[in-house]
């Protein structure tokens, strides 16, 4: 093994802040990993100041412990003892970079064996599906579909056929796709989920659930508020005791954004040796901020014995992050044990379609129970019958972001940025741009996604949702967007947009929205000030009942504007983008039902999927609870007074 010094000594600061220059070790096979600088003071038990794009701390840290160094031996000299002793070891556990011209990782080996079974094996199909290839779909799909419907049908196959997820070969298709993804993130480990992120995140809540279970113990993790609806879900599947993680708000934006470092090390702090199991965190989020993961993962381990509390980041609106130098780095190299990606919502892979990665952090002795746990769980909830066109769907999109996909993805930020410039440039009058400057001002905010272009519109005269709908309302063309609230509107580029650009497209829609709207009084609505106020006035949730007792708890229907002091028996998530703002179990104070009063107001177009009432003119409460108690008047249908202190 021949060891390339770092080209550079690294400083304490860059040692401290994860940025230590890297060395290239090359291996006999001639496959290129990489390896940093490291550090060592015992004091601190040996921990392990890395770049967080390559070693795991938490490997770094084992290493080093098990060799002794000289005194005052410097970091290059320690790094050196390490590769040198432990050469086998590190061979096994470095975390793979995958490189443009890497030809293995943009093969695609589950979608090329099921082209070979459509069209070079062509069996006769006495199976399902019974479209049987595409052969008699209704006419009306397959003229949808136009001229490619049964080529595409014909890759459209059951679980359990050889050569495609059984043997032989071995390893069938499946298993080699799910490998190249593996290498591709830099995970230990990758599953393909046909159920969305949705579905990841109910598999990692169950699983560990399962890894914990012991008689009398409940699952308990800490939990960003402002996680995705299917978070919470899954909580509720796992019946996990939850303690609530406050994102940072921005003082200028008013929108939501990460978990500080600094706030989670203090609820760890006041946990103290108290039992938590993981903790779980967004990243980015909804808005495009993306979370300190490296300091996060700092803190949990300076604060946590070893293998005691996961890290878990739903990373859903990441996959893109390994594929282009522009990009934050995913967290799968940052120190998350568990990661959730989203490849659809990016990369371009079928809708529907994601992929749960676990990682190298996971230590040896925990790795194979976390991965039971984790298989085990997704038996709970998978399909039997998962499609076969996601998941070469999956592998294709990992194979095309491995090659030329990584310039596309630059191109469509390079896209992104025009439409930023030009709100910039004042050609957009009355927006403002949401970018890199909240990395600044924000605390946990550690990077910002380039590919999200979110704009701040209240200088408009117009609401986030008038122009949404003032976008929306040619008979042809126009510009679908992400999502909007009062005052921001979210723009969404992927890798698609590298390929035919839209933003001269979409900078004209901007521009072309109607001056006198834009320049007229607001109308009858309330101030956007006025929808921020009232969220702030929301004091810390008060917990009256589990997830999982609010939420399969019996129920009854209030109205809204009367339902302050009931606890609350549904998620209410104004979608997009489906975070909730109050979860199952908890009791509705004045303040919260003023403010959803507020937001479900008919001219906010606003939409509680997740509801009975998807309009929130009533809401789910438990019977009985609260600050009241049952009586005849809970019978369905019975206008009940509301208690004391209500309206």
């Amino acid at each position: 093994m021949q060891i390339i010094a770092p080209a550079a000594t690294a400083t304490p600061g860059q040692l401290v802040s994860g940025c230590a220059p890297r060395a290239s070790v090359s291996i006999e096979s001639n496959e290129t990993y990489t390896a940093s600088a490291l550090t060592v003071d015992r004091s601190e038990a040996a921990r392990t100041l890395a770049n967080p794009q390559v070693v795991s701390r938490r490997v770094g840290a084992s290493l080093l412990e098990r060799f002794e160094f000289e005194p005052g031996a410097s970091a290059h000299d320690q790094y050196s003892v390490v590769v040198r002793r432990a050469s086998t070891r590190l061979y096994s556990r470095l975390v793979r970079v995958p490189s443009m011209d890497d030809s293995e990782l943009t093969s695609t080996p589950y979608l090329d064996a099921l082209v070979a079974l459509r069209d070079i094996r062509n069996p006769a199909r006495m199976m399902v599906p019974g479209h049987k290839g595409g052969r008699a779909i209704s006419p009306r799909l397959a003229a949808a579909f136009g001229p490619a419907a049964e080529g595409v049908l014909g890759l459209d196959i059951p679980l359990h056929v050889r050569g495609i997820d059984v043997g032989p070969p071995d390893p069938p298709p499946i298993v080699s796709a799910r490998k190249l993804a593996a290498r591709a993130w830099g995970a230990r480990t990758t599953h393909f989920v046909v159920g969305g992120g949705s579905q990841a995140n109910h598999i990692v809540c169950l699983g560990l659930s399962i890894l914990v279970a012991r008689p009398g113990r409940r699952l308990r993790v800490a939990v960003q508020r402002n996680v995705h609806q299917s978070v919470i879900y899954g909580l509720i599947l796992a019946d996990a005791d939850v303690v609530w993680l406050n994102p940072e708000i921005d003082a200028e934006f008013g929108i939501q954004h990460c978990v500080a470092p600094e706030a989670l090390d203090a609820v760890l702090a006041r946990l103290g040796h108290d039992q938590l199991d993981a903790v779980m965190v967004v990243s980015p989020t909804y808005y495009g901020a993306v979370s300190d993961v490296a300091k996060l993962a700092d803190v949990i381990r300076a604060r946590r014995a070893p293998d005691e509390t996961l890290l878990v980041v739903d990373e859903a609106w990441g996959a893109h992050f390994p594929f282009n130098k522009r990009f934050p780095v995913t967290a799968v190299r940052c120190g998350a044990d568990i990661v959730i990606s989203s490849t659809h919502k990016i990369l371009g892979s079928l809708t529907q379609s994601a992929m749960l990665h676990i990682t190298p952090h996971v230590s040896d002795r925990l790795d194979q129970t976390v991965e039971q746990a984790i298989e085990k769980a997704r038996n709970l909830v998978k399909t039997t019958s998962p499609s076969s066109l996601l998941m070469a769907s999956l592998d294709a999109a990992r194979a095309y972001a491995s090659g030329e996909g990584g310039e596309l993805l630059g191109r469509a930020a390079a896209s992104a940025d025009r439409v930023r410039k030009a709100a910039r440039d004042d050609q957009l009058p009355g927006m403002k741009v949401v970018d890199d400057s909240v990395v600044t001002r924000n605390a946990s905010v550690a990077a910002f996604d380039p590919l999200r272009v979110t704009l701040d519109v209240r200088g408009t005269g117009l609401t986030g949702r008038e122009i949404q709908e003032a976008l929306w309302r040619p008979a042809k063309g126009g510009v679908e967007i992400e999502f909007c609230t009062d005052e921001l509107v979210v723009l969404l580029f992927g890798i698609g947009d590298g390929a035919a650009d839209s933003a001269d497209r979409v900078v004209d829609a901007l521009k072309g929205l109607s001056v006198p709207a834009r320049s007229g009084a607001p109308g009858t609505k309330l101030p956007e000030a006025a929808t921020r106020a009232l969220f702030g006035r929301i004091s810390a949730p008060k917990t009256k009942k589990t997830l999982r007792e609010g939420f399969l708890g019996s129920t009854q229907a209030r109205m809204l504007k009367a339902s302050d002091g009931y606890i609350c028996a549904e998620i209410v998530a104004p979608y997009p983008p489906g975070i909730p703002v109050v979860m199952p179990g908890e009791l509705l104070t004045p303040e919260i039902v003023e403010y959803l009063l507020h937001i479900s107001q008919k001219k906010n177009k606003t939409e509680f999927s997740d509801c009975r009432d998807p309009h929130l003119r009533e809401i789910q409460v438990l019977v009985g609870g609260g600050t009241i108690e049952p009586d005849e008047s809970d019978a369905p249908g019975v206008e009940r007074k509301p208690p004391p202190g209500g309206h």
